[in-house]
């Protein structure tokens, strides 16, 4: 088994025409999560691990738990302030130490702090449920220092070896024995023209005497510079249209494919990434009927969303209420609401789930005049939110895609942190401390926004995914700069 690796070739690679080196049974482009996931299959250490949030929703349960041993801990009045904030920076730096060689459960002769940290490790190690990426690659390297003869591969890195992190320069020499070294710029030809010299400087060669020739004379190389993402993919999708060929360099891929997929060409391949779509905005939204004074304008996108656990023709009517006669908990407002599940009631009288949906529906539409929230009312609000949220995430009844699913099923987890988070408390919230913690439990997520089709334009993320030339007939290579 032959395994090409750099950490640049997680996002996939440009081989060519390089028909000896294509991936097959026996070889593989692999970057490190890749490598990763290699390595525990063959050593048996495969298993489900938690998500980044889960993790850090157990860290800060863990830092909850040392402040009752050690109230005055350097973190303590951050983590009142901030819990999932403090949890997630502190469990960065925790990583960050593990990836070091940290002796995590070691507390002698440690820092004060990191004496704290690895008091705090006491509480959040848990089998496997707490390890994230450094800890699973921390345990392939120990089963290594045991067993390294089980692993029958040739390792080709194309990194270079002296700026690796210092845990891969430990891994591979672990590996010595089946690794070997090559430059990822071996494949680069560097011919006699504009294209040759501005190859030479980014390899940090010198030029020579040479200078740039105008275009006019030399079209290896030019620079075609555009308003935005959107007029640039507009152009080449264009282009493509009429026969051209590029490789194409880009990182944020998402508009390209929009734009190729409009001129009626397949994609080529693009995530959401960090998104927070309309899905997973109704976290934020559904506290409109929570917190005093009102948001209206919160409660507007709320009716007018796509997706909301709000029935779309209730939600029509409302909306054209609120902006022609602006004012809720009116008895117009209210009578409309009432009106609505009554003739749902005549059009179904055997429906026996219209009590539920109404008591849902008054959860959401109903308003705190108060400076302070019932607790009881944050539970019951986000359970019908998880509730609404997992139905549509699991039920094929609706039709939705599985990006669709996929941000319910996300929705449903945010959600499920909240109930976990305030399960045991009984006191009021502020309107503050709400907004608060569900800003520290909130965080955008990617999601599959195309996946590439057959015939698509050739794309890699990173000038590290290139191990070939551009074949002779080719377009060169054009770049989309996010």
């Amino acid at each position: 088994m032959t395994i090409h690796f750099s950490q640049y070739f997680d996002e996939g690679v440009f081989l060519g025409e390089n028909i000896e080196e294509q991936p097959s049974v026996n070889i593989s482009y692999l970057g490190s999560m890749g490598l990763l996931g290699f390595l525990e299959r063959e050593l048996g250490l495969t298993g489900e691990y938690p998500t980044t949030f889960e993790r850090a929703s157990k860290y800060a349960a863990a830092l909850e738990k040392h402040l009752t041993e050690a109230p005055d801990a350097f973190y303590a009045d951050a983590f009142k302030t901030d819990e999932m904030g403090v949890a997630r920076d502190l469990m960065n730096w925790r990583d960050d130490l593990v990836w070091l060689g940290w002796k995590k459960l070691s507390f002698n002769n440690q820092p004060q702090r990191l004496k704290t940290l690895a008091l705090v490790e006491l509480h959040f190690i848990d089998r496997h449920f707490h390890f994230g990426v450094v800890d699973r690659w921390q345990d392939v390297l120990e089963s290594l220092l045991k067993d390294v003869k089980s692993i029958q591969i040739q390792l080709i890195i194309y990194d270079d070896p002296e700026l690796v992190h210092p845990f891969f320069k430990k891994l591979f020499h672990q590996l010595n024995n089946c690794v070997s070294f090559k430059k990822l710029n071996d494949n680069v030809t560097i011919d006699q023209n504009n294209l040759g010299m501005v190859k030479k400087l980014l390899l940090g060669k010198v030029p020579g005497d040479d200078q740039l020739k105008p275009l006019s004379e030399d079209t290896s190389f030019s620079i075609l510079r555009l308003k935005d993402n959107h007029l640039a993919a507009d152009v080449l999708a264009n282009q493509i249209k009429q026969g051209f060929n590029p490789l194409v360099i880009n990182n944020e891929n998402k508009i390209f494919d929009y734009y190729l997929l409009a001129n009626g060409l397949p994609a080529s391949g693009s995530t959401l990434t960090n998104s927070n779509p309309l899905i997973i905005q109704l976290f934020k939204l559904i506290l409109v009927g929570l917190i005093d004074p009102l948001n209206v304008y919160n409660l507007l996108s709320l009716l007018q969303s796509p997706y909301s656990p709000i029935p779309k023709k209730l939600s029509r009517v409302l909306a054209r209420q609120l902006i022609e006669k602006p004012g809720v908990d009116s008895l117009q407002w209210k009578d409309t609401i009432r009106n609505f599940f009554t003739d749902l009631q005549k059009e179904n009288p055997e429906d026996k789930t219209l009590k539920n949906k109404q008591e849902d529906i008054a959860l959401f539409l109903s308003f705190n005049h108060e400076p302070t929230i019932d607790v009881t009312r944050i539970k019951d609000v986000y359970a019908s939110l998880k509730g609404w949220a997992d139905k549509h995430s699991l039920l094929n009844i609706f039709e939705h895609t599985e990006e669709e699913r996929d941000q319910f099923a996300w929705l449903s987890k945010l959600s499920g942190a909240i109930l976990q988070k305030i399960q045991n408390e009984t006191e009021p919230y502020t309107g503050t401390r709400l907004l608060k913690m569900v800003e520290s439990i909130y965080e955008p997520a990617s999601f599959p926004n195309e996946i590439t089709q057959a015939g698509s334009v050739e794309r890699v993320s990173s000038p590290g995914g290139l191990l070939a030339n551009r074949d002779q007939g080719g377009a060169p290579c054009f770049f989309i700069f996010r």
